[in-house]
């Protein structure tokens, strides 16, 4: 189902219990709350991109299909740990976002696909390396006030960690 670039406030009433959806895109709208759209159990792709999402909700834990989530160009400032019990996500899209902290993240360990370009970060844990998200193999961070990129790993740790990832750092 594709809503992208209409007026939603929010998702509509109506189509909350449609639980074969599979696909919603639902970007470029001034979605604050999207609760209702966690009860959509059959979910495997979300684009969001392009609202007014500050935080997710408590129930985004349902989406236990969900592979892909797009948060892009919202006003998120952090993640909950509830997005850690989406075990299926592969790809996680947060550019254009206000996150400072990375380790609720770093726990999602399915994802391959992260993008966090143009927030706030200041740290990158070593955690997102070989300790949690094994399955990282791409990773933006462009445009981030970075100070420690994996500072406690070890150098053969930090150097399989680098040599299987598709790493864009730039203007950090």
């Amino acid at each position: 189902m594709n809503l992208s670039y209409n007026k939603l406030t929010k998702f509509p009433d109506k189509c909350e219990n449609l639980n074969i959806l599979k696909e919603l895109y639902i970007s470029g709208n001034k979605i604050e709350n999207i609760e209702n759209i966690c009860k959509l159990k059959g979910l495997e792709v979300l684009y969001l991109n392009n609202n007014n999402i500050i935080v997710l909700p408590y129930n985004i834990s349902n989406l236990k299909k969900l592979r892909c989530l797009d948060l892009s160009e919202n006003k998120i400032l952090y993640l909950t740990e509830e997005i850690t019990k989406c075990k299926e996500l592969k790809q996680l899209y947060l550019t254009n976002n206000s996150i400072k902290n990375m380790e609720t993240i770093c726990k999602i360990k399915n994802l391959e696909i992260l993008y966090l370009d143009n927030n706030q970060i200041t740290i990158v844990p070593n955690s997102i390396g070989l300790i949690k998200c094994k399955k990282l193999i791409e990773l933006r961070l462009s445009n981030n006030r970075i100070e420690t990129f994996c500072n406690n790993m070890s150098n053969k740790d930090f150097t399989k960690f680098i040599s299987t990832l598709k790493l864009n750092i730039l203007y950090t």
